[in-house]
């Protein structure tokens, strides 16, 4: 599964793919100060990165692409199973 993050009409429009399939799940207002931050993140974790949710590992992936002149975001999250 991935989720994807652009912008359309005003708003940072978060959508859930599987496969060729994908549902929106969200979406923040692009003046608003949570969409700021959150596109700061992204940047930050660019690529690979380890993070820890609770007691669970996981592997983010952010890649960042070209939509219509606007950087857009795909985004993978990956429990990493304990040996």
């Amino acid at each position: 599964m991935m989720d994807a993050i652009e912008y359309k009409d005003g708003y940072e429009e978060i959508f859930a793919i599987h496969s060729c399939s994908g549902i929106g799940i969200g979406r923040i207002k692009s003046d608003s100060e949570e969409a700021p931050a959150l596109w700061r993140l992204l940047y930050k974790v660019k690529g690979k990165t380890k993070i820890r949710v609770g007691a669970d590992d996981y592997q983010i992936r952010v890649d960042i692409h070209e939509s219509f002149g606007e950087d857009a975001f795909g985004i993978s999250l990956k429990r990493i199973e304990s040996p």
